[in-house]
């Protein structure tokens, strides 16, 4: 969207330019061009016109949902023993990891497909964009304790500590 040709614009456009290391693509709109295009001369510019029609790609509808501590089971590991499955699999997680949804009822939880075993849940309260979760990747994990276990439901905590992942959800708007 360049307004006009300033000296400013220029320097702008010629700092672009140089920062590219093999490939240099420069876009102009269909129905103004940029005034500092037209000076560029040189047998190695290919001029193409523009496409008649561009899809839009299906990602750019998808959302990213960042779950925070509100938006997790935080006791879902510390109500399971402490030789549990889901203990080994959670010290085995790490940033970026990729767990799957399952839905079950009235919460979705969090899988971790290496051991098969469910490592966190959604809570229950948890509102989510409608449309189908595609990823599911960890940013953190972030350590539980009994002692900040809700005083309710401390008699169902199994542990003295346990590791709780937090999210990202990858959604795709439903077709």
């Amino acid at each position: 969207d360049w307004r006009e040709a300033s000296d400013d614009e220029r320097r702008l456009y010629y700092v672009g330019m140089t920062r590219a290391k093999e490939t240099l693509l420069l876009c102009e709109s269909a129905t103004s061009t940029n005034p500092f295009t037209v000076g560029l001369a040189s047998a190695d510019i290919v001029r193409l016109p523009p496409p008649r029609d561009i899809a839009r790609p299906a990602a750019m509808g998808w959302r990213y949902v960042s779950l925070g501590l509100a938006d997790v089971d935080l006791g879902y590991a510390g109500r399971k023993a402490g030789g549990h499955a889901v203990h080994r699999a959670l010290e085995g997680l790490g940033h970026d990891a990729l767990l799957t949804a399952l839905p079950t009822g009235q919460r979705v939880e969090l899988v971790d497909p290496p051991h098969g075993v469910a490592v966190g849940a959604l809570a229950k309260s948890v509102q989510l964009p409608a449309g189908q979760i595609e990823a599911i990747h960890v940013d953190t994990l972030i350590r539980r304790t009994r002692n900040q276990s809700n005083p309710q439901f401390a008699h169902l905590v199994k542990v003295d500590a346990w590791w709780v992942p937090l999210v990202t959800l990858t959604i795709a708007p439903n077709q």
